[in-house]
């Protein structure tokens, strides 16, 4: 269905406020971990530009809504910035859950594409290869398993 007219919505309505709130709030979560994988280099320098930036632009947004809620951003930002490592792992076991997802169910021609793509992210302990017939285990060797051989 294609809209052709937007119902109007007052900016000043409390869910609306909520709302917006809570959309800064998860941009100031996610920032820390998406700029330590696409701009390791910039990391440090990008984050302090963003406590600057901040710094300057809350106070007049705790004003403008009339809620001190806003200022909890900043602190939020130094809380994912401090565990930005732990994140980064998070994010690489997360990876490679989804690597071997797709390659066990490559069998089927679902995901062959996706999984010989994903490959490089590595190899969970203790994996069962459908494909091979082999197990993978944290004491074993890449080798092992004859990954890129089964996946068309």
């Amino acid at each position: 269905m294609l809209l052709t007219k937007l119902d109007y919505i007052k900016a000043n309505c409390e869910d609306v406020i909520k709302r917006f709130y809570k959309a800064c709030i998860g941009w100031t979560l996610y920032k820390p971990l998406w700029l330590d994988i696409t701009d390791l280099k910039g990391y440090e320098e990008r984050i302090q530009e963003m406590r600057e930036q901040l710094a300057a632009t809350l106070p007049k947004m705790s004003e403008y809504f009339g809620r001190n809620d806003f200022m909890k951003i900043a602190t939020e930002l130094e809380n994912y910035h401090r565990n930005v490592k732990k994140h980064y792992n998070d994010f690489i076991e997360t990876q490679k859950a989804w690597e071997n997802i797709f390659h066990a169910y490559s069998i089927r021609g679902s995901f062959p594409q996706w999984s010989k793509a994903l490959h490089q992210w590595g190899n969970d302990p203790d994996f069962f290869c459908r494909l091979c017939q082999v197990r993978w285990t944290s004491k074993g060797t890449p080798e092992q398993c004859e990954r890129n051989k089964c996946i068309s």
